[in-house]
């Protein structure tokens, strides 16, 4: 298939895991993708010739200005965004504390909220944003109140 042909998507968190194996295949369908992460080896080893890559941090909300003139640089507009970089940790109530809070809070949902609003303006008509969602919103999970709510606050 060619489905992303002369396509090009940004993807947060794309490393590793679902977000690499999501660049990776929008690269095997024709297009390019701009991939982010925190870990600068497994940047380096997702980098080839479609997949580009840039060291941000989506929790911290300045670098969603930096991700969108990188992408722009590279692509001018963009097809989408794949807003997948977060946390999927739990604490015992009882033992969170604001840092453990704020790291959560800050990705999952400050890092879907800051990517979006940079990146939107990018984006071609007809183009899409994807935020990463998981069934922790809906049911409980020991030790995952904080986890939970970040991903029903997405």
């Amino acid at each position: 298939m060619a489905r992303f042909t002369g396509k090009s998507v940004v993807i947060t968190g794309g490393s590793s895991g679902i977000g690499l194996a999501t660049a990776q295949r929008i690269v095997v369908e024709g297009g390019q993708a701009l991939v982010t992460g925190t870990n600068a080896q497994k940047l380096a080893a997702a980098r080839s010739d479609s997949i580009h890559v840039l060291e941000n941090d989506a929790a911290n909300p300045a670098a969603a200005a930096a991700l969108a003139a990188r992408a722009k640089e590279l692509f001018g507009e963009i097809d989408g965004a794949f807003l997948n970089a977060g946390i999927g940790k739990g604490a015992a109530l009882g033992t969170i504390t604001a840092e453990f809070y704020h790291a959560l809070m800050d990705l999952n949902v400050g890092g879907v909220i800051f990517g979006a609003q940079a990146l939107a303006p990018l984006i071609r008509p007809g183009g899409s944003i994807l935020v990463t969602a998981s069934a922790a919103k809906d049911k409980g999970i020991p030790q995952g109140a904080i986890y939970s709510a970040t991903k029903g606050a997405e």
